[in-house]
């Protein structure tokens, strides 16, 4: 109730919220949600191995601002190989084809690259981790489809990730206080933190109440909290790359949001969470 009624106040206090931003938010996001779940999977699949391939495009961009060294070119192909990959819905597929993806790369930079010793080394774990980071962890996004009822796990994923953002940035926002990382972050804080993992699991509770009533209330608790420390570390992660490329943002594809990392950092880390509980739990 709170939140509502300081609504304005927020708005004016945050210099985050642009008008662009909030008509992406009222428009680009609710179609987003409607279309994860009505989508078949051979829709949904592909357009989110696409997007992992321009999420990865945007890391790579950010490494080169950074004036860290990578192979941006090769590291595209085999991303889109990887992300793509993710359609089988066969983990161990996707698996196979990333190490022998590495491997291809290894191989490259070893027998073709004839600069120095360290720039080799600062090539292969850029790219590489450029691979792990994006590539395979969005990949998730996909597998999650998969599962029974997969369409509303993707939706409860989405949701619950989002709601986190939202609660960390109004009590970030109504409450400013303890910095977590300045250096990295400034604006967020451990307050704000707070809040996020209290919205998340409170987004899960509402989804089990409307959607999956399998949900135990203690895997509400769990996967709040859960869902809610990933998704912060996820927007750490970020903040990181961006800081050191000394941008505000990873792209421009988003009006008011930023590119599809900054709007996807959250979920590289939620994704093989709710992956690996739904799957030892329940599947």
């Amino acid at each position: 109730i709170s939140l509502i009624f300081n609504w304005e106040l927020i708005l004016m206090n945050s210099g985050a919220v642009t008008r662009s931003r909030i008509i992406s938010i009222v428009t680009i996001f609710p179609l987003f949600f409607v279309f994860v779940i009505y989508s078949p999977r051979v829709i949904y699949a592909p357009l989110i191995s696409l997007l992992g391939v321009i999420a990865l495009y945007e890391l790579y961009e950010l490494f080169e601002k950074a004036k860290i060294n990578s192979l941006k070119k090769a590291g595209i192909i085999f991303g889109c190989i990887i992300s793509f990959s993710f359609i089988t819905g066969e983990i161990y597929f996707a698996a196979f084809i990333l190490t022998v993806s590495i491997l291809l790369l290894l191989t490259y930079i070893l027998t073709i690259q004839t600069k120095e010793f360290f720039f080799i080394i600062e090539q292969l774990f850029s790219t590489v981790f450029g691979l792990l980071y994006v590539s395979w962890l969005v990949g998730y996004l996909i597998l999650l489809r998969y599962f029974p009822q997969g369409n509303k796990i993707s939706f409860f994923l989405y949701f619950v990730t989002w709601s986190r953002d939202v609660g960390a940035f109004c009590i970030g926002s109504l409450f400013k206080g303890h910095k977590i990382s300045p250096k990295i972050s400034p604006n967020k804080t451990f307050e704000g933190t707070i809040g996020g993992v209290v919205a998340c699991v409170l987004a899960v509770i509402f989804i089990k109440q409307v959607l999956l009533n399998d949900l135990s209330y203690y895997d509400c608790i769990y996967l709040g909290i859960l869902l809610g420390i990933g998704g912060q570390i996820g927007d750490l992660c970020e903040s990181v790359f961006k800081r050191a490329a000394n941008v505000k943002d990873s792209g421009s594809l988003i009006p008011g949001q930023g590119g599809i990392l900054d709007t996807f950092d959250s979920f590289i880390f939620t994704a093989p969470m709710l992956y690996y509980y739904l799957k030892f739990v329940y599947f």
